[in-house]
Formats: C-alpha cells, structure tokens, sequence
C-alpha cells in the first residue's frame, strides 16, 4: 500500500513504539483496533493477526451528568 510521507512517518513511529518489524501487521493492527474502538467488532470477536493485536478494553465509562441536568436537584431536567 502506498501512503504519503507524512502518514509513512507516523506509521514507522507507531512501529518503534510497539516494536512491529512488519508493515502489513502493523497497519493491520490499526485499523482493527480503530474498528474494534468504533464498535465494529463486537467483545472477543477480533481476528487473531499474526505480530498481536491490542488489547479492546470494554466500555465502561460513567455517563456524565451536567450539573444543570442532574436528576433530583430541582434544576432543569429534574422533574420538579
């Protein structure tokens, strides 16, 4: 696959920090990574590659609640 400079420069240096000698697995690795993270793959379903894959962690961020839309403080939102 053909890239521009700048993205092979990102590339090589995504490489060397998580010491991936090929290109193939390492562009690879991105994109299901990316995938996995926009929710593309559901949990443990990832294709083995061969060189690894990072690790998905699940979803479990807290919902925020902004101070005005908090349930039960009388502000907006509050029903009361």
């Amino acid at each position: 696959m053909h890239v521009d400079e700048n993205t092979d420069k990102a590339l090589q240096l995504f490489m060397t920090e998580y010491h991936i000698e090929d290109r193939d697995v390492a562009i690879r690795r991105i994109v299901q990574d990316w995938l996995a993270s926009a929710g593309y793959f559901s949990s443990g379903t990832l294709p083995k590659i061969k060189g690894g894959l990072a690790t998905v962690e699940p979803d479990d961020r807290e919902t925020v609640q902004y101070p005005e839309f908090r349930d039960g403080d009388g502000g907006p939102g509050s029903g009361g």
